[in-house]
């Protein structure tokens, strides 16, 4: 097998190299000193303070990568809306939020019975559009949304209007 570490050519460009001076990798034994600082005074934050007023800064630089940086944020912002949009026009029409939301309106329901169906079909965890079409679902998930232990209180102040939803889902 031929060897490309050990070919001639290079072991002649080894030779050619001059070998390292004596004390090149040698770390220095002892470090200097620590040098002592003065505690900074107030005179001094004073007089840091003039310099950094009195300095013409040059900031341009700086000034040109936050506005880069912040049109970059906003095409991005713009782009990712565009295609939210885009989106939402065409999943529109299988979403079942807006079936039940289009139900909702069609039977002209308060906002408040529209929320209790949302409570009853997430409780029960039923379709909440289903809970509108079929009479015998929506007493289903009433009855299994009377006895859950959370909001025991909020579900008893609510049977009222959940009769009067009945009677509507019943004819």
């Amino acid at each position: 097998m031929f060897d490309v570490f050990y070919h001639p050519v290079f072991a002649s460009l080894a030779q050619m190299i001059p070998p390292t001076p004596p004390g090149w990798d040698d770390a220095d034994p002892t470090p200097p000193p620590p040098v002592k600082q003065a505690p900074m005074t107030l005179q001094d934050f004073q007089q840091g303070m003039r310099n950094w007023r009195s300095e013409e800064p040059n900031n341009s630089l700086r000034n040109w990568l936050l506005v880069g940086v912040a049109g970059l944020a906003l095409l991005v912002l713009a782009v990712q809306l565009q295609q939210r949009w885009q989106n939402r026009k065409k999943g529109a029409v299988d979403s079942e939020r807006a079936l039940f939301k289009e139900l909702t309106r069609g039977m002209k329901l308060p906002l408040g019975s529209g929320l209790l169906l949302w409570w009853l079909g997430h409780s029960s965890k039923v379709s909440k559009a289903a809970l509108i079409i079929s009479p015998e679902l929506f007493r289903q998930a009433v009855e299994k949304w009377s006895h859950l232990p959370t909001f025991s209180l909020a579900r008893r102040m609510m049977l009222g209007r959940v009769a009067r939803l009945e009677e509507i889902f019943g004819s």
